[in-house]
């Protein structure tokens, strides 16, 4: 009895090898065909994959999400943009006006408007993960934590955060980011849920996996076209939702039409990065420390330099005028 058990484990484990094995190479298959081959009109096999693909998700992924849920999107405040209060009216001893400069917190001005934190317009909207260029969508984040990693801003760069709330439900596609979240979508059919877990494993990989820029007409093409096909599968789909990579702790959301969610009147919120932290590993040699120890990283520069840093910024903005 034990040996059967066992015996059936192994086969479930091989199952499931060879399935993660088949999805993995017809997607690897297409995106090739995609990239170097027929870019436009795909051929009929990878047509008929990502058709298959898209009725895999339409069916199992989709979820709706509450009214009131809240989303965070972030847009880094370029150093020219920091402002320091400047008075002239006080006279020096030869009655020559003298500058006066008084740093308050409250004089860092970020984005409110609809038209500075929502889509970008059609002519400024680069290459995304879910919509080629040209294609405004909007980008959106499940904490404030995640919106500010997905920017990559550097060390005491400036990063304004703003709300967004929907005040109807909307339907998406939500690739999973833990097994939790696997294991809510899958059905008693044991030979699907081990196709909806490959599916699952690799489609959130590629729609989370970092790309560098230079790389993004070409490397952001497979996702672009899986998701237009989903638009055009299901219309009722308002967008579509992954795993962050840049902050390993949130979801990303593309939200297809700005219309459904509504930006929030709030007092801005300004964040500060303190530390930016490199998780580091030798491939060649994983057993070798990279990473430092018993290292404090709370920040060492006080309120009193960060602001004369703000005012040495204004000034040398001042020279260039």
């Amino acid at each position: 009895m034990k040996e059967e058990q066992e015996l059936k484990k192994r086969m479930k484990n091989f199952e499931f090898a060879a399935k993660s094995t088949y999805f993995h190479h017809q997607w690897n298959m297409f995106c090739y065909n995609l990239i170097y081959n027929v870019r436009f009109i795909p051929r009929k096999e990878d047509r008929e994959f990502i058709d298959e693909v898209t009725d895999l998700l339409a069916k199992y992924f989709t979820v709706e999400v509450p009214v009131g849920s809240v989303f965070y999107r972030a847009r880094i405040i370029p150093g020219w943009k920091l402002t320091v209060q400047k008075h002239i009216d006080y006279l020096g001893p030869d009655n020559e006006k003298m500058p006066v400069w008084i740093p308050r917190k409250s004089l860092i001005r970020g984005y409110s408007d609809p038209s500075d934190v929502g889509v970008p317009p059609v002519e400024k909207a680069g290459p995304n993960r879910a919509s080629p260029k040209g294609i405004p969508d909007l980008y959106v984040t499940d904490n404030i934590y995640t919106a500010v990693s997905e920017v990559r801003p550097s060390i005491l760069e400036l990063v304004n955060v703003v709300e967004y709330v929907n005040p109807s439900p909307i339907k998406i596609i939500k690739l999973p980011r833990t097994g939790q979240d696997l294991k809510a979508m899958l059905i008693d059919d044991e030979d699907i849920n081990i196709y909806l877990n490959a599916t699952a494993r690799e489609l959130s990989f590629q729609f989370s996996r970092p790309i560098r820029r230079g790389d993004a007409d070409l490397e952001y093409l497979p996702t672009q076209y899986l998701v237009n096909a989903l638009r055009d599968k299901d219309a009722s789909v308002q967008g579509i939702s992954y795993p962050s990579f840049q902050s390993h702790v949130g979801m990303n959301f593309v939200i297809f039409s700005q219309d459904d969610l509504e930006l929030q009147k709030k007092p801005e919120r300004i964040i500060r990065v303190q530390n930016v932290v490199y998780d580091c590993c030798n491939v060649n040699d994983l057993s070798e420390q990279i990473n430092p120890k018993h290292i404090d990283y709370r920040a060492s520069l006080t309120e009193a330099d960060v602001d004369e840093m703000k005012k040495q910024i204004v000034q040398n903005s001042e020279r260039t005028e």
